[in-house]
């Protein structure tokens, strides 16, 4: 097993940042999430940024995207905002998987853009390498993170293997290893999204509050817009 305090960026595709909010901002998106209560059976919040308005102002005061400028070339766009709040009552698993799909305005017909479904109206596409190789994902800690309740666990390097068949991502998880992300509080995990992945139910579940977001500085077709 890997620690991830180990880990780079440029060599395995993920990296932990410590201290990445300073006090004063993670202690106003605690304070502005304590009596946030989800439903969804995940756990999750999509379109955080419009629901939760301190993550926009956070990005802004924090100055995150132009920081994310030495992982990825600028310019660069908030494309998705999740917010995830792993309790007793919503303790779930996630199994190993990449981050493949990206959410769009409009349906388009083009090369290597698979899978279309729509979600609530909102049209969804697993999308080429190219596109995946242009995002990054940036995962914010709000409170401390291990195994106890449920932190990230993910495969070091798997995003050089490309999109990868589903049914192949469990054997290469048990040849590669994988790292726990133990994190604390005010920490980051920046990582492709297309690294193998996975998160398991919390063995003594208490708050595990994340802001997801992803960036990328992929151009999307012509007259077709991010969701």
């Amino acid at each position: 097993m890997f620690p991830v305090s180990g880990l780079t960026f440029t060599e395995h595709g993920a990296e932990l940042i410590d201290d990445f909010l300073s006090p004063a901002s993670l202690k106003s998106l605690q304070t502005a999430t304590d009596t946030l209560t989800l439903t969804t059976i995940k756990g999750g919040l999509r379109n955080a940024e419009t629901k939760i308005p301190l993550i926009s102002k956070t990005i802004e005061i924090e100055a995150i995207q132009e920081r994310l400028e030495a992982y990825l070339a600028p310019p660069l766009s908030l494309v998705r905002a999740i917010y995830f709040d792993k309790t007793t009552d919503q303790n779930w698993l996630v199994p190993w998987h990449q981050d493949l799909t990206i959410a769009v305005d409009r349906f388009f017909e083009c090369e290597g853009w698979e899978n279309w479904t729509q979600k609530e109206g909102i049209w969804h596409v697993q999308a080429p390498l190219t596109v995946l190789e242009n995002m990054i994902t940036v995962r914010i800690h709000l409170d401390d993170t291990d195994q106890r309740n449920g932190c990230l666990n993910i495969v070091p390097s798997s995003h050089a293997l490309g999109r990868i068949p589903h049914k192949t991502i469990t054997g290469i998880t048990a040849q590669s290893g994988h790292t726990e992300c133990v994190a604390n509080a005010g920490s980051a995990l920046i990582m492709k999204p297309h690294i193998i992945h996975s998160s398991k139910k919390g063995t003594k579940p208490s708050r595990r509050r994340i802001i997801h977001l992803e960036f990328s500085s992929f151009q999307l077709p012509e007259g077709v817009n991010w969701v």
